[in-house]
């Protein structure tokens, strides 16, 4: 007999221990709701591969009602039909997202793997200092958590076109215009970061934050305050 949504409530709600097939015309070869008590039960798909039994997890009931652990099932049912091993495929897809995360760096990240590796080599104290100052201040509001491999050039243009305070007898107006020697040493920086992302397999391509990529989009400046 197959299972219906009621019953599977039911059989949920007694928590009794036990396997329930799905069986008969409506159901699924292979399903069954596995309860382990009122709190938990789950559905697995059970299948022949080699003269053997396996046996797949399809997620808590809790989670996935009936027809959606129906649904699951037939999918795994296809890869049999098309001779895979729906265990091996799931592994393989684990994998291959375990890894695809693995390469996924927000900009802010990034940032701090650079300035790690690189501060030792700074002449100063004070020059790591302004470093930091510039991408808290500037730039980690704007891209600091977006994924580095998305960064392109328009991001890079709202850094440095966003509007600035005036503030220490510096005026107010678009970085860029504002403070120019600022915005420009803050496109440096940015621009060596995305530099140490695609060197470490982070992002690809043109490096957006290129003098003469970005110089070019922006008007000629005339103010030349620097803050740091």
């Amino acid at each position: 007999m197959s299972l219906t949504l009621k019953k599977v409530a039911r059989l949920m709600r007694l928590g009794e221990p036990g396997r329930h097939l799905d069986g008969g015309t409506n159901g699924v070869k292979g399903l069954y709701l596995i309860v382990r008590n009122k709190r938990a039960a789950h559905y697995e798909f059970r299948f022949q591969l080699h003269e053997r039994g396996h046996w797949m997890g399809l997620g808590s009931a809790r989670d996935f009602n009936l027809n959606e652990a129906r649904n699951r099932a037939r999918k795994e049912r296809q890869r049999l039909a098309d001779g895979d091993n729906p265990l091996a495929v799931r592994r393989a897809e684990r994998a291959a997202k375990a890894a695809a995360a693995a390469t996924v760096k927000t900009f802010k990240e990034c940032a701090a793997a650079y300035i790690q590796q690189h501060q030792v080599g700074w002449k100063s104290a004070k020059h790591g200092q302004t470093w930091q100052t510039s991408l808290q201040e500037y730039v980690f509001p704007k891209i600091g958590e977006m994924d580095v491999a998305a960064i392109g050039r328009q991001h890079v243009l709202e850094v440095l076109e966003q509007k600035v305070d005036a503030q220490l007898g510096y005026p107010s107006g678009p970085f860029w215009q504002a403070r120019t020697v600022t915005a420009d040493r803050t496109r440096t920086r940015i621009k060596l970061i995305l530099d140490w992302a695609l060197v470490r397999g982070y992002r690809s391509g043109d490096n957006p934050a290129r003098s003469e990529l970005i110089k070019q989009a922006l008007p000629k400046p005339t103010n030349r305050h620097v803050c740091f």
